[in-house]
């Protein structure tokens, strides 16, 4: 029975022994799983990059957004960032020290790291401000321009120290992000503009660009679908496609386009050629003795581009040059000066006169009639200012029979010669023949050869053909209506004092018609009144234009009086006297 026990209990010892070396195989695997799992575990996160990302100390202002820059975590080339969990709030609208940690955990092991933020008071004196809208639309194919920005440190102007990035191509159809950021420290700002690039065709552009016009168009035109309105310069909309806009004052002209997709442009124009002011200058003539030369000096901002003279009934036409020439005299001209926006102006010219002066003077002279082997002696009188552009009336005198003779200075005892030897002046050009004592006015030969002597002197001086003032005294009156009645249209006007008058003269009354006449006679004349009245209303009642003028109480020497030849009225009115 011992033995059996004993043997019993062998058995149970052997039995504990082989559940004790199984228990210790089994902690031995288990212990070895542990360690690998450690050591696994430890591998992990030894072995994993587990950085920052960004600075370890980060100051913010407040009213800023925190945007964590978070941590790098690579483990074995692949990315773990799932498993980094974060710890601690960044409140940025309350100035304070905060903590934000990044933990990474496998089993026991671990990694930390720590970020401070400092949240301080927003400096106001730091900004950053966008010009424009953040929102901006422009048209495919336009040039984008950026409207800019005003940024401030310490009120302090930086713009210098923007950094602005991002690109728009205005030619490709899109939305596009302009950013724009300055730091200065640990602090920044930053803004951003949004760029949306449409596709709305359309085109406007100034008619007349490179030159001076009086007005000018802006053309606008569009096929674009899309298109709505354009609000016009003057306030108006228009929803037309077509626009032609007119202008006529210089200025800055602005368009606001718009279109049904809620894109907004404005073209501006600054128009600076509108020209409605004609040109400035001055024009000048010089009156030679064969031609006529205008020079105009004149100038306008958009230039000169032609001139039109005009001189008498004749026009010159549009010529290119400021300078003109003609060889017609005619003392009055203008021309008319185009500028290049064809606004015209006219200037009158300003006539000098450069042709020949002829110097006041009283002298005598021989005529050699070259018609016949006599001659006349003859004074002849000169007034101030008489050139060859400027004639002057001629006024051609007869002496009576006290005038007769060889001596010339005797023609000087009367009337017109008298005057003007005592020193008087008159408007007038003065002829006065003399004929010898076997001859008289009335004579055929004797006014032919005055007649031929007049001519000489017309051509020869400047004298106004249309006023030959014919005149005589006593005999020489005589002779005045016989050389009138023998040359009817030829004088302007004539004019007898005292004159001799015989029957025989009705005869040829209806020749004298013809020219205006001035005749005055004194009450007491030796020449009977009486008859040189009752010639003078015959001669009317033919329909001539006699003027008779009676002196009462005047003898035959009222030709020197202020009755006679020197009566101012008469001189006025043989002067206005004009032949047709």
């Amino acid at each position: 029975m011992e033995n059996d026990r004993v043997s019993n209990y062998n058995k149970n010892v052997g039995k504990n022994k082989k559940l004790f070396t199984i228990f210790i195989i089994i902690l031995f695997f288990c212990l070895l799983g542990v360690g690998v799992w450690c050591i696994s575990n430890i591998n992990y996160v030894n072995n994993t990059i587990f950085n920052l990302n960004g600075q370890e100390l980060i100051e913010l202002e407040t009213g800023t957004v925190w945007s964590d820059p978070f941590v790098i975590a690579i483990y074995d080339n692949e990315s773990i960032i799932d498993d980094v969990i974060v710890e601690g709030n960044v409140n940025t609208d309350i100035p304070a020290r905060y903590e934000v940690t990044y933990t990474i955990r496998k089993g026991l092991s671990k990694k930390v790291l720590k970020r401070v933020v400092v949240v301080k008071e927003r400096d106001y004196s730091f900004s950053l401000i966008l010009n424009g809208n953040n929102t901006i639309y422009i048209s495919r194919g336009s040039t984008y321009v950026d409207p800019g920005y005003s940024a401030y440190y310490k009120n302090v102007l930086v713009n210098d120290d923007v950094v602005v990035t991002g690109k728009v191509n205005s030619n490709v159809v899109g939305e596009y992000i302009v950013k724009y950021r300055i730091q200065k420290g640990n602090f920044y700002r930053e803004k951003e503009r949004k760029v949306i690039v449409v596709n709305f065709d359309y085109q406007i552009s100034l008619k007349d660009s490179n030159q001076y016009v009086k007005e000018n168009t802006i053309v606008f035109s569009t096929l674009d679908d899309n298109y709505d309105h354009v609000l016009l310069p003057d306030g108006k909309m228009s929803y037309d496609k077509n626009i032609n806009y007119k202008i006529d004052e210089n200025g800055v002209y602005i368009f606001v386009i718009y279109n049904k997709l809620g894109f907004v442009e404005k073209k501006t124009f600054d128009i600076t050629n509108i020209d409605k002011i004609g040109p400035t200058g001055i024009c000048t003539g010089y009156m030679y003795d064969t031609y006529t030369e205008l020079k105009v000096e004149a100038s306008d901002k958009s230039g000169i581009s032609s001139y039109e003279y005009y001189y008498g009934n004749n026009n010159s036409g549009k010529i290119k040059s400021k300078d003109f020439k003609y060889t017609e005299m005619i003392n009055k001209a203008s021309v008319k000066v185009y500028d290049n926006a064809l606004n015209d102006i006219t200037f009158i010219c300003n006539m000098i006169d450069k042709s020949t002066v002829y110097p006041s003077s009283y002298n005598s002279y021989v005529f050699d009639d070259p018609a016949s082997s006599h001659n006349m002696k003859y004074w002849l009188y000169i007034p101030k200012n008489v050139t060859k552009r400027n004639p002057v009336p001629l006024l051609v005198y007869m002496h009576g029979d006290g005038g007769r003779g060889d001596n010339i200075n005797l023609v000087n005892g009367w009337a017109y010669p008298k005057f003007i030897n005592e020193g008087q002046e008159f408007p007038f050009m003065m002829l006065a023949g003399q004929i010898n004592n076997e001859t008289n006015w009335t004579g055929s030969s004797t006014y032919q050869r005055l007649m031929r002597l007049i001519d000489y002197i017309i051509a020869n001086y400047s004298v106004n053909n249309k006023k030959i003032i014919l005149a005589g005294g006593s005999s020489g009156g005589g002779g005045v209506y016989v050389i009138t009645a023998n040359y009817p249209k030829y004088f302007s006007c004539a004019v007898v004092g005292s004159g001799i008058y015989a029957s025989g003269y009705k005869k040829f009354a209806s020749q004298l018609i013809y020219t205006p006449m001035w005749i005055f006679h004194g009450t007491n004349d030796r020449i009977d009144y009486n008859s040189v009245e009752s010639f003078a209303k015959y001669i009317n009642t033919l329909g001539g234009q006699v003027k008779f003028v009676g002196i009462k109480g005047a003898g035959h020497d009222v030709t020197e009086t202020i009755d006679g030849f020197n009566n101012p009225q008469l001189i006025e009115w043989m002067i206005s006297q004009e032949r047709s």
